[in-house]
């Protein structure tokens, strides 16, 4: 059920897309923890079928659905966060700026991580010191996302949810919609399709 995002079956993201992108930071720690769990327990050596599975499971996240968090909160949120005229964006401008360059930074880190797991998978096994620069990297990827996420649900969606008005916020949601492959026009269809198969007989 595409449409769902954690918040229950009568949620969409024309009914709340602030609440994807809480739901994306959710998802996003459990594959950063996937592959620190199986890196910690593997120790660059041999994989089990089930550790191979979730590296393969996170590695698909990292590189289908968390870059479309990425462009969601780059080209949706934060251009119309910056357009807003108010005394509580004036030092938010500059916390975007940089929670962008965050995103750039993370990219970098994401891409060798890929290519060590990508290997450790085919090779099933890493050298000691590409193991070494795996585990450093994930670590810095787990310190960066755990700054990065306080940062945006303290400060930044918490501003977007008191001050975007819904008309916006229905443009973000449709954009969201779409950039999943989601047709904007059927979703509010669907989701009272999905409503009223959630009542009680």
């Amino acid at each position: 059920m595409s449409i769902q995002i954690g918040a229950g079956p009568t949620k969409s993201l024309l009914d709340d897309p602030m609440a994807l992108f809480y739901a994306c930071h959710r998802r996003v720690n459990f594959f950063l923890n996937t592959f620190l769990k199986v890196a910690q327990a593997a120790q660059g050596k041999s994989l089990t079928p089930e550790q191979q599975n979730a590296l393969k499971s996170a590695l698909r996240y990292f590189r289908e659905a968390a870059p479309l968090h990425t462009l969601d909160e780059e080209q949706s949120l934060f251009p119309r966060l910056q357009k807003i005229q108010s005394p509580k964006t004036k030092t938010l401008l500059s916390t975007l700026e940089t929670l962008k360059q965050g995103h750039r930074n993370a990219e970098d880190d994401h891409k060798k991580v890929n290519q060590w797991i990508e290997d450790w998978i085919d090779q099933d096994k890493l050298s000691a010191k590409t193991y070494l620069c795996l585990s450093e990297t994930l670590k810095r990827l787990s310190d960066f996302y755990e700054e990065h996420m306080q940062i945006e649900e303290q400060a930044v969606f918490p501003i977007a949810k008191e001050m975007l008005p819904s008309s916006e916020m229905a443009i973000i949601g449709q954009e969201m919609a779409i950039r999943r492959g989601l047709d904007p026009r059927t979703l509010k269809e669907v989701t009272a399709q999905l409503r009223q198969s959630s009542r009680p007989a």
